[in-house]
């Protein structure tokens, strides 16, 4: 596990790298922080998830350009907008892991609140092979949603932003035929928006 640098839209960005343990090659996965950046909590799960087999790559969206609060802010607008450099950064990490010879070529997301938001605003646009949002919000273009790749998306049963399996299952019916199911949404009962931590993932 490591601290590393990578090419990002405009300029190098840091970020955290989980490897498996052998010699791969592995699929990867880019794994999106919430709003508190690049945490302890955040660099847990892209570990277990390189337990699991995936080499994880968790890029620090609020680092190496400038001050931090107005990194946030970029960063906030950009997930509002639906747009902006840091999708690019995170399209990066992902060219990142393909071009790393210990990845398959297959590269999935998983992204937590408002990285679930970037992984849902992503998942249509043909660049992941699946996805798996978090408690994230659901993108201003619904319609969007029609395009998207397989997706595992996880909801608090107490979460006051929950969505119904309804809306998204409108959303998404036409991308596929029905019989290869592709989206699936997991409500966990008693839980709010801490469904995904080290403490719970297992």
């Amino acid at each position: 596990m490591a601290d590393i640098t990578y090419p990002g839209a405009q300029g190098r960005l840091p970020g955290y790298l989980a490897v498996p343990e052998g010699t791969g090659p592995w699929p990867g996965v880019v794994v999106v922080q919430d709003v508190l950046g690049m945490t302890a909590n955040l660099r847990q799960v892209s570990d277990l998830l390189a337990g699991a087999g995936y080499l994880a790559l968790a890029p620090a969206l609020y680092g190496g350009r400038g001050p931090k609060i107005r990194c946030m802010i970029s960063t906030m607008r950009a997930h509002f907008a639906g747009d902006g450099t840091t999708h690019g950064d995170l399209v990066a990490a992902r060219d990142h892991l393909i071009g790393d010879e210990r990845c398959t070529g297959k590269v999935g997301m998983v992204g937590f609140c408002m990285g679930a938001g970037f992984v849902l605003q992503l998942s249509p646009r043909g660049l992941f092979d699946a996805t798996a949002p978090n408690y994230g919000l659901l993108p201003k273009d619904m319609e969007a949603l029609r395009g998207s790749c397989p997706m595992v998306a996880s909801f608090g049963a107490n979460d006051p932003w929950r969505v119904s399996a309804r809306t998204i299952r409108l959303c998404v019916a036409a991308r596929q035929p029905s019989s290869r199911p592709y989206w699936r949404r997991v409500t966990y009962r008693a839980t709010s928006r801490n469904t995904a931590t080290p403490a719970t993932a297992s």
